[in-house]
């Protein structure tokens, strides 16, 4: 069985940087590989 998505190191040493570093961001990982690695919000995921 194939994973729908797989997470690379790059893409999740970038995502813990923001979200620890960036202030108050939250860092989405999409579940379907359609060419975004990472999604970045708000808190209030605007």
């Amino acid at each position: 069985m194939r994973p729908l998505f797989t997470i690379h190191a790059g893409e999740y040493v970038v995502g813990e940087f923001i979200e620890n570093n960036l202030g108050d961001l939250n860092v989405w990982i999409p579940a379907k590989d359609t060419g975004i690695d990472l999604l970045v919000t708000n808190k209030e995921n605007q």
